[in-house]
């Protein structure tokens, strides 16, 4: 072929792998999910066969399935198996890994793209194809029409069954460059269709913003939503490990790894295969190194602002392409960009780890939501962020005339320091003859910038409490909240809440209360708090 005869000096003399593009590349075995991410995609594939017999370029029908995912939530590693669980031939071309990619981005996006694909037929890497096509070699073949180069590549791959082309980042080429690559893919999908009779090629795209995902024609793609990984994706990675180390490693990989997957594997390969017994802080600083090389200054505002504005906002926030390039799905950001958004103050890194360390401290979930739930309070006090995320809903008691935006309103005092005082205390009822006993305030009378955590293990009816403020007249109220409350236990919890709070407020003579329950199984259909 004339093409690969011009470019020859660049193709290199080994082979290419796929695969070999993962980051981190590695040897842990197989993929989390994988019968369910298989099923979904041969799902996809009918889908677009349905629509390619009565296929005409300009309609919008999606023909083209795209996966968007933040960095590091697993992108390449379903591009590069999605041809085994198709069992076709896999096609993968990709605009990252620093090429100049000055050809794919101009008039002749389309040319380049079908260019790319039959050099990777060939055997050139994703930075030889780049190599090549930007030479003066190429320039001619650049030329030819578009719909020339599809006749070429459906001729060179027909007879071999069905196919399936991955290109991965799409968001490297300009917006309109990247609108015509996903006109040309959807037009050489239908025109294989066509000429080999049935033959499926599968195209399947991936972008860390969704904006990259329309054709020309503003043809919309197919879009393919992950499941996010979960504790099955911890026994996943986790067997590879001794009986003695399992939980230990999964707790501390959850820790660190939230739902992104890249940290997850970065926790387990360096358990795996290098047999070190890492620190919370040595992995956290690893999950720094690897993750935050490839995010700026601006990048770290951004995060700092996301996670401040998910908090605070009272609706829907919009999300940058910025944070969308680092979140999955769900709009969560990696506990790793997190921790290197927020390094620069020390009080709220000290929270933040403490947040991410109780899952891996803890084996009750209870002492988990106890400890997460006080750290995020004090987080909060950081910042000067609401008492009340923006998004929480605010329950009056049946029959009470209230104001929820006054609570809605309430600010912590400022930055808190922890106490472990107890604030209620049991004693034997005077001039009882039964010993019976009662239930009392202390002397500890609560006082603003103080976060009270009862030290004693048998704390009565409360696990925490600290005093907010009202901003405008300063009004103090009584913030009480008890934690590891199972579903079974609500109605009980509640009304020893109710309890504390009137003694508490009769005590210290503070008249207004907000009352938080954390419940362990928690479901819309609780009706417990409404007896508050």
């Amino acid at each position: 072929m004339e093409l690969i005869d011009a470019t020859a000096r660049f193709r290199g003399t080994g082979t290419v792998d796929p695969k070999s593009f993962r980051k981190p590349f590695h040897h842990l075995g197989g993929t989390w999910n994988e019968n369910t991410l298989r099923r979904e995609i041969c799902a996809y594939r009918e889908i677009a066969r349905s629509r390619m017999k009565d296929y005409r370029e300009g309609d919008r029908n999606p023909v083209v399935v795209a996966v968007r995912n933040g960095s590091g939530f697993g992108k390449t590693h379903i591009l590069t198996e999605a041809p085994n669980w198709l069992n076709a031939k896999g096609i993968y071309v990709t605009y990252n890994q620093g090429q100049d990619l000055t050809v794919d981005s101009e008039h002749t996006t389309a040319q380049a793209l079908i260019l790319r694909l039959i050099l990777v037929l060939e055997g050139y890497s994703p930075k030889e194809c780049d190599f090549a096509l930007g030479s003066e070699e190429a320039a001619p073949f650049l030329r030819i029409p578009e719909t020339w180069l599809r006749g070429l590549f459906v001729s060179l791959v027909q007879g071999i069954g069905d196919i399936a082309i991955s290109v991965d980042e799409i968001r490297k080429l300009p917006p309109r460059a990247a609108q015509v690559a996903m006109s040309a893919l959807s037009n050489l999908a239908a025109h294989f269709y066509k000429e080999t009779h049935g033959s499926m090629c599968t195209v399947l795209v991936s972008s860390l913003n969704s904006e990259t995902f329309k054709t020309q024609s503003d043809r919309p793609l197919i879009p393919w939503i992950v499941e996010r990984p979960n504790h099955t994706t911890l026994d996943f990675f986790a067997y590879l490990l001794h009986k003695e180390d399992k939980e230990k490693v999964k707790a501390l990989a959850n820790a660190l790894g939230g739902g992104h997957i890249r940290s997850l594997v970065y926790c387990f390969k360096l358990i795996i295969e290098e047999d070190m017994n890492a620190s919370l802080k040595y992995l956290l600083n690893r999950m720094d190194q690897e993750n935050g090389t490839n995010v700026d200054a601006s990048d770290l505002i951004a995060v700092r602002k996301h996670v401040v504005d998910s908090i605070a906002c009272r609706n829907e926030i919009d999300i940058s392409q910025t944070i969308e390039a680092m979140s999955d799905t769900n709009r969560a950001v990696p506990p790793c960009y997190i921790l290197k958004a927020f390094e620069k103050d020390g009080a709220a890194v000290a929270s933040l780890r403490a947040i991410f360390g109780s899952f891996h401290l803890y084996n009750s979930p209870g002492k988990q939501l106890e400890e997460v739930g006080k750290q995020y309070d004090l987080f909060r006090a950081t910042f000067d962020l609401p008492v009340v995320p923006g998004r929480a809903e605010i329950l009056m008691p049946h029959g009470v005339l209230g104001d929820r935006g006054w609570y809605k309103d309430l600010k912590f005092p400022g930055k808190l320091s922890e106490s472990t005082d107890a604030l209620l205390k049991v004693q034997k009822i005077e001039g009882s003859d039964n010993c019976k006993k009662q239930v009392v305030a202390t002397k500890t009378r609560p006082k603003a910038g103080r976060y009270y955590h009862p030290a004693i293990g048998n704390h009565p009816w409360i696990d925490r409490l600290f005093v907010a403020v009202h901003p405008t007249n300063d009004q103090a109220c009584l913030v009480i909240i008890q934690d590891k409350v199972n579903g079974t236990d609500f109605p009980e919890a509640c009304r020893m809440l109710q309890k504390a709070a009137d003694l508490l407020s009769e005590a210290h003579d503070i008249q207004r209360v907000l009352l938080i329950v954390n419940v362990i199984g928690a479901t819309e259909a609780t009706t417990a708090q409404d007896k508050l």
